[in-house]
């Protein structure tokens, strides 16, 4: 039987349900199922997806899918790596919230000037990227 990807209480994705959380996983004869509670059903609502087939682990529209599972938010003032769009270069500042908005960051931790990203990294995305000699 396949790995199961997700876990119970993880918050999940479905591109015509919108957000829920895994309320049990379930398996029988080399299948397995994930029940998901959506957010905008009505109570009691569930639906089972073999697998977690179409499940994501962030929102997604047809032009993009993931199911891979994202990092933890960092602490108050720590270094992220941030940008709005893939083609975007990476820029760095401190982290101050998550909301529905996106990533709050600010330069400066004094005043809590900040301004909002779309997409947030902890790890540097430079890294292990080869520089020419």
């Amino acid at each position: 039987m396949k790995q199961q990807i997700f876990k119970e209480q993880d918050r999940v994705y479905h591109f015509l349900y919108g957000w829920g959380e895994v309320i049990k996983l379930l398996s029988n004869n080399n299948q397995s199922w994930v029940r998901v509670q959506f957010d905008k059903q009505a109570k009691g609502f569930e639906d089972n997806f073999r697998d977690g087939f179409l499940l994501s682990f962030t929102e997604y529209t047809l032009e993009g899918f993931s199911q891979e599972r994202p990092e933890d938010l960092p602490e108050l003032g720590d270094v992220v790596w941030v940008r709005d769009k893939d083609s975007d270069g990476w820029e760095v500042s401190h982290f101050y919230k998550k909301d529905h908005l996106g990533y709050h960051v600010s330069n400066d931790m004094i005043s809590y000037h900040v301004a909002i990203w779309s997409q947030l990294r902890k790890t540097n995305p430079y890294k292990n990227e080869e520089t020419e000699a």
